[in-house]
């Protein structure tokens, strides 16, 4: 996507009428057409919601993307056994509705939307792989609702890492090395107006990877930026 146009995107679909709360849903709400309990005509659905918190995570709307792993993660809260099915109801997330509704017929457990989780999690951790070079990039960006994680047996290749990332008081997520492993963790450096965004900047990280003297090599302790 154009940078240019990556802005509206978000802006549309965090828009109160697209974002239920729970999630985005396929249709606006103030569409002819809307039903909160239509399969593609403004229910949710957990797996394409990870997908756009990925994109909007990507071309850096952290704070949006926040809001959609939120939404989809207080959502499985409220269903049997805290698993999302593959589609729920597009009600907002509001007084009068508790639950964002059942869709009649939903698969569950349903293994898209068990990946969503999966995804979600690496979103906000920001993991990018290079096993070849044995090597792991991590682009961090925790909630207030989730402000730690301990991540451990992460294995990239024949390598492995323990890693724990910290929400500071600023909003900043610190990452510390619990055990190497022989894999190479490296950072992706702040956002920056004048370095590559978006797409480009992921692949200016995997060439900065391949360079042992650009980026950030985590050692064990706390990162200093």
């Amino acid at each position: 996507m154009d940078e240019d146009k990556a802005g509206p995107v978000a802006e549309r679909l965090m828009a109160p009428d697209m974002f239920s709360g729970w999630g985005i849903r396929t249709l606006s709400s103030e569409h002819p057409a809307y039903n909160p309990f239509a399969y593609h005509l403004g229910s949710v659905w957990p797996s394409p919601n990870s997908i756009a918190a990925y994109g909007l995570k990507r071309y850096g709307f952290d704070a949006a993307m926040h809001a959609v792993a939120g939404g989809l993660f207080a959502a499985s809260q409220i269903f049997d056994l805290d698993r999302l099915p593959e589609v729920f109801g597009g009600h907002p997330r509001d007084e009068r509705h508790p639950h964002p509704g059942l869709y009649p017929g939903a698969c569950s457990p349903q293994a898209w939307s068990a990946g969503a989780v999966i995804l979600l999690v690496n979103t906000m951790l920001g993991f990018l792989p290079l096993a070849p070079r044995q090597t792991l990039i991590v682009d961090p960006s925790l909630p207030k609702w989730l402000p730690e994680i301990t991540m451990r047996n992460i294995r990239v290749g024949p390598s492995c890492a323990g890693l724990k990332f910290r929400r500071d008081a600023s909003g900043h997520t610190e990452v510390e090395v619990l055990e190497a492993g022989g894999l190479h963790i490296r950072r992706l450096p702040p956002r920056d107006a004048a370095a590559p965004q978006g797409a480009d900047r992921i692949v200016a990280a995997m060439r900065a990877a391949l360079d042992p003297a650009a980026g950030v090599t985590l050692a064990g302790e706390p990162v200093s930026e």
